[in-house]
């Protein structure tokens, strides 16, 4: 055996001698963030005459390895888009054995005085666990608000109702900042101007270190946060216009130097919209007659906000930073809303009529802060987290309404008056301690322990009478709702890169704790179980400019506070909502397979996936005699497969052209909904955006997009489609910028849901809302940052990947 080895060995270094060639490793930072960037371009050339002699790219963590190298003198290049490009000179290739150049930080280029040379990001950008929105790349938004801007990610829609939905679905955790917040997002979104979004990330499929909490996965909203030294401030100002004039303004200020990072910002809005549409209802009665309702409503909401945060970031030195954040939010939102009820024969003569007139305050106010401590390590990427979030939301809601009772012929009958308060507080808690360890260039460890609070307290009252004067309380809906939600959370994980192969393997462990009073009637119902969560991802690259991933997780979607309290809302007499204070969490098994291939004007992202669901959670509409009924269930088990394709194509410097697809289709069964008997539907949604870098410093986008009617249990969703446009103009030297921006360019946006007929009941119902508006805003920089080591990492929610895909 030992003879073996030493005819081994000799071998080994007999052709080692006869190649006469060598190999170069290295790492290339961002100069500021000290991350790992992708697709970093590498070349070697002769130090005799500077010829090429061989090149590469970076992987997904910044290393490159190039090979074979002949024996030589040689100097690298290090390049990426809008960085400048470092030479590595004095690189002697005279051995076997692999040179390590020194870890090599590229900056961002500094242009010549009196150049204006912009950099455009891609539009979209995959990393490894999710895909990232810049928001700087989509202008319709500007002088709108987040909840503007979220309406033209890809993959994400907005309803009727300003919910948020991940490829078709609104079982979504929504973040700021990779926290949770007790304001729900899309309330918070309206106050938030677009400007002050950085980023918009699309988690699909999150790894163990997430919270596994919703169906479709998670949508992280970032804000903006200077990473430069020196002051500078951001003023955006917005006027807008649709049926009623709207305005939203912001200023932002950051201010960084070695020892401190101060951060704030100031945001007024104020935005008046109108909202209607029509519900028919044919119910067949005992006496084989037809109850038929035509229902039409319109309403105006005047939404005024103010909002102001306040950072800071303290190094205690180069490896030890603690930082604080709060903020505080007030906003009134006053509106009333007027519902006509025609009720008809058969032969569609009027036999009663009556009117609901309805005017409501609703001010709330919220409260954040966030605090924390972060330690870093002699190696890149060693830290330690310590992060605490607390947020408050408080909202009441005061509501006067008038109803109106009419014969067959419009005479006069009675009135009936009604008084609700609804007060509601939600708290969110959150506190985080995450460690990560890098073993070495390939190899990292993560781990961590998560433990977050979810209390909310609903208190509903509700007077009513036929006498303005003498209303008495309606004991009967008068209600008070408690919910408390703890989960106690420990994970790890590991990332492992081979060659060419990235694995990632986690898995997360979840004891909950659940708590619902009725304190009206002292009803409690509690819940505790434990559950893991396991994750795994597979990375392969084909070559620099193709790869495959696939990923497994185990995800579970709670009920919410408003699907579990039993009482009914009595906000329209006709059409009741009740919730079940017995719904089981649904879980879900969530599979996908990605193919990404880039080419010098083209690229292609092709996912498919499929999620298989227990003790789904959906919405059921029955009627009770004249009355709608809206309550929840889990049904029994439901498949749901579908695919992404967005495909970016950029035929020059001018024009880049964006299309994103999303088709799903779903198998449920259920005894009672279904009969036992599986039924398929699907869907598809589809979006395109062209932007355009004109001369002059102007640019223009174009956006639009479409769903065609969609199949859903006990009914269908009719198309719904628009189309947007803005057009830009640098000013004042690069520092100011002009955008005119149109919503709904041809007002076509509705929503629309049509019941199944049956025998004896038929349900259809459209929503109209004011969804075409202008917007004229102004954005201003002022200040001047340079470039500085960064103190603190910020990370997005446990990312474990930050890094870029080419710029197209």
């Amino acid at each position: 055996m030992k003879s073996l080895w030493i005819v081994f060995i000799g071998l080994a270094g007999w052709s080692s001698t006869q190649a006469q060639t060598g190999s170069i490793h290295g790492k290339v930072l961002d100069a500021i963030s000290e991350k790992p960037m992708e697709y970093a371009m590498i070349t070697i050339k002769s130090s005799s005459d500077s010829s090429m002699v061989t090149g590469g790219m970076t992987d997904s963590t910044g290393l490159f390895v190039l090979e074979p190298i002949p024996y030589g003198d040689y100097f690298a290049e290090m390049s990426f888009i809008g960085y400048e490009t470092i030479n590595y000179p004095n690189i002697k290739v005279n051995t076997s054995t692999p040179i390590v150049l020194e870890t090599i930080s590229l900056s961002v280029s500094n242009q010549l005085q009196g150049v204006d040379i912009e950099v455009e990001k891609a539009a979209l950008e995959n990393r490894l666990d999710k895909k990232v929105f810049n928001a700087s790349e989509s202008e319709i938004a500007a002088g709108g608000t987040g909840l503007d801007l979220m309406r033209t990610v890809p993959m994400v829609t907005v309803d009727e109702n300003d919910n948020i939905l991940l490829r078709g679905d609104g079982n979504v955790t929504l973040f700021i900042n990779g926290r949770p917040s007790a304001i729900p997002v899309n309330e918070l979104l309206k106050q938030i101007p677009s400007t002050s979004i950085e980023k918009i990330e699309l988690i699909t499929n999150p790894s163990a270190k997430y919270d596994p909490e919703g169906m479709s996965g998670i949508i992280n909203v970032i804000l903006k946060k200077e990473k430069r030294e020196g002051f500078n401030a951001s003023l955006n100002a917005s006027a807008g216009y649709g049926k009623f004039y709207k305005t939203n303004n912001s200023t932002t200020f950051n201010y960084r130097n070695d020892k401190l990072n101060l951060n704030g910002t100031v945001g007024y809005s104020d935005r008046k919209i109108w909202f209607g549409g029509s519900l028919d209802r044919d119910v067949l009665l005992a006496d084989d007659s037809w109850d038929i309702l035509r229902q039409e409503d319109y309403g105006e909401r005047i939404n005024t906000g103010l909002s102001t945060s306040l950072g800071m970031d303290y190094f205690l030195n180069d490896k030890n930073t603690v930082y604080v954040n709060g903020s505080w939010s007030h906003r009134e939102n006053d509106g009333s809303r007027l519902v006509e009820y025609n009720n008809q024969n058969e032969e569609g003569n009027l036999t009663a009529y009556s009117e609901r007139e309805g005017r409501i305050d609703v001010p709330s106010d919220a409260y954040s802060l966030n605090f924390g401590w972060q330690k870093t390590f002699q190696k890149p990427d060693h830290t330690l987290d310590l992060d605490f979030n607390q947020s408050t939301f408080d909202m009441v809601a005061d509501e006067r309404l008038v109803h109106d009772y009419y014969s067959s012929a419009m005479s006069p009958l009675n009135t009936a008056y009604q008084n609700t308060l609804n007060d509601n507080v939600f708290t969110n808690r959150l506190a985080k301690l995450d460690y990560t360890l890098p073993i070495n260039d390939s190899l990292m460890i993560e781990a961590g322990f998560h433990y977050t609070n979810r209390y909310s307290n609903n208190d509903y009252y509700s007077e009513s009478g036929s006498n303005l004067d003498s209303l008495t309380p309606d004991l009967a809906i008068n209600n008070t709702f408690e919910y408390d939600q703890k989960v106690y959370a420990g994970y790890a994980t590991m990332s492992k890169d081979i060659k060419k192969v990235g694995l990632k393997l986690g898995v997360r462990a979840e004891q909950t704790y659940t708590d619902a009073v009725l304190l009206t009637t002292s009803d409690r119902h509690t819940n505790d179980y434990f559950m893991l969560f396991p994750s795994a991802y597979f990375s392969y690259n084909i070559n620099d400019m193709s790869s495959v991933q696939l990923s497994y997780s185990r995800r579970i979607n709670r009920p919410e506070e408003q699907q579990l309290n039993p009482f009914s809302n009595y906000s329209d007499p006709l059409v009741l909502q009740s919730g079940n204070p017995f719904l089981l969490p649904e879980t879900i098994h969530v599979n996908e397979l990605s193919y990404m291939k880039y080419w010098k004007k083209f690229n292609v992202n092709a996912t498919v996936y499929a999620r298989f669901l227990s003790n789904m959670i959906r919405r059921n509409l029955s009627y009770e005699g004249t009355q709608s009924v809206v309550s929840y269930s889990n049904l029994g088990q439901s498949t749901l497969t579908g695919s992404d394709l967005i495909m970016t194509y950029t035929p020059n410097k001018v024009f880049r052209i964006m299309c994103t697809t999303n088709f799903w289709n779903t198998n449920t069964s259920d005894e009672e909904l279904t009969g036992g008997q599986t039924v398929n539907l699907s869907g598809i949604n589809t979006s395109l955006m062209v932007s355009a870098r004109l001369q002059n410093q102007w640019s223009m986008q174009l956006w639009g997009s479409y769903s065609p009617r969609q199949q859903v249990l006990q009914g269908a969703i009719i198309p719904n489609y628009g189309t947007g446009l803005s057009i830009g103009k640098q000013v004042l030297k690069g520092k100011g910028r002009f955008t005119l921006s149109i919503y709904d360019l041809f007002k076509t946006r509705r929503f629309g849901f049509e019941g199944t007929e049956l025998a004896d009941y038929r349900f259809n119902s459209y929503r109209n809302w004011e969804s075409r508006s202008v917007y004229l805003s102004f954005n201003y920089n002022v200040g001047k940052m340079i470039q500085g080591k960064q103190k603190r990492e910020i990370k997005s929610n446990d990312s474990s990947d930050d890094v870029s895909v080419p710029e197209m």
